[in-house]
């Protein structure tokens, strides 16, 4: 009787200890897994963060290149009314100082 039972728990613990190896090979398929998709989404994201930053740089340079375009513009447009008024009180200086000449009042 005595046997019997020592004979159930060693058909116990054998089972148990292959239930334990069973369990062991699946949690280290299962990380295996999870390694594995951690290492996919981890290169998606890198790869979406460098697209990302690409497409960021793009729209900054071109961005810049639209203000320099504009602010080039606003400049040429300033600069022909400065040289355009600058050349209209040259001319008022110059015809009120040929005026003072010719009637001796300089």
């Amino acid at each position: 009787m005595i046997e019997e039972i020592l004979s159930e728990i060693k058909t116990a613990e054998k089972s148990a200890a292959q239930v334990v190896a069973k369990a062991e090979e699946r949690a280290e398929q299962i990380r295996a897994a999870a390694d594995e998709q951690c290492a996919a989404v981890e290169q998606k994201a890198r790869a979406d963060a460098k697209n990302y930053r690409e497409t960021a740089v793009a729209e900054a340079e071109k961005s810049a290149a639209e203000k320099r375009g504009e602010y080039a513009a606003e400049t040429r447009k300033l600069c022909a009314g400065l040289k355009k008024d600058y050349r209209a009180a040259a001319l008022r200086i110059a015809d009120e100082l040929f005026r003072r000449i010719t009637n001796g009042d300089c």
